[in-house]
């Protein structure tokens, strides 16, 4: 998963984005209806009736059935993996914008046309954090 970002994007903004991106974080151990935090109802009575030792102790009860919810267990996501993507793109993105403005700034024919001339700073580093992105 790869989530786009702006350069002027705070890197704390693009972590909580990929985190909330993950989805629902609990489902009903009854009717299997998925939930985030904050979506369950607060378990009420009946806490050691319905909990053993050693059981995993319920996130909440299910607003629907009642039943208890209990967490999902997911995939872990690379965070620092995804923020480096977004802000390599975002990279890419200042690199790009700035390359077209300094083209349309040089004369007497010292500039290229955008093709990726050797020689242009602009377009190695274009080149190299596109190489990056591949890698991670």
């Amino acid at each position: 998963m790869t989530t786009p970002i702006h350069k002027d994007e705070d890197p704390m903004d693009v972590a909580r984005t990929v985190l909330l991106a993950q989805g629902p974080t609990f489902e009903c151990a009854n009717c299997g209806k998925k939930y985030l935090d904050g979506e369950m109802a607060d378990i009420t009575g009946g806490f050691w009736e319905r909990h053993q030792p050693g059981d995993m102790v319920g996130a909440g009860e299910c607003p629907d059935c009642g039943a208890l919810c209990f967490p999902i267990k997911k995939p872990e996501i690379d965070l620092a993996r995804e923020v480096f993507r977004a802000h390599t793109l975002a990279l890419v993105e200042y690199l790009e914008e700035a390359h077209e403005a300094d083209r349309k700034n040089i004369v007497n024919g010292r500039g290229h046309n955008g093709d990726g001339a050797a020689g242009c700073s602009y377009c190695e580093a274009i080149k190299e954090a596109k190489r990056s992105l591949k890698k991670y």
